[in-house]
């Protein structure tokens, strides 16, 4: 069973009505860590601050993050918020940290899922 077959509520959402994103393409920085070994291309995880990568048995890389509808990384931009997070190198990993796959979050404005592209940066 995936979250397709599942039946969630149509009027779950507080104030009922519809949601759109209105902001502009994002761009940020942060640091991540470069995996033991690099699948697909994807050449960084454990996104964050310097302190969250050196957690993770990393040593911290400065990045930059792009909004790009092809990219390889996928993220939680909650509303209001300033930078993207919980992300990851697959569409899989980053899904399965919540529940319905933020499906009930999108439907009710409380984020958006953003598809990234992440580099390097001096």
């Amino acid at each position: 069973m995936n979250n397709d077959d599942i039946d969630f509520p149509q009027s779950v959402c507080s104030d009922d009505k519809p949601h759109a994103s209105h902001r502009i393409a994002g761009t940020w920085r942060m640091f991540a860590g470069r995996p033991d070994r690099v699948v697909d291309g994807r050449e960084f995880v454990n996104f964050g601050d310097e302190r969250t990568v050196r957690f993770n048995g990393r040593v911290p890389v400065a990045v930059e993050l792009t909004e790009d509808p092809d990219g390889a990384y996928w993220g939680w931009l909650k509303t209001g918020a300033a930078m993207p997070v919980m992300i990851q190198p697959h569409d899989g990993w980053f899904r399965i940290q919540s529940p319905d796959g933020f499906k009930y979050d999108v439907e009710c404005g409380r984020g958006e899922i953003v598809r990234m592209s992440c580099r390097a940066v001096d």
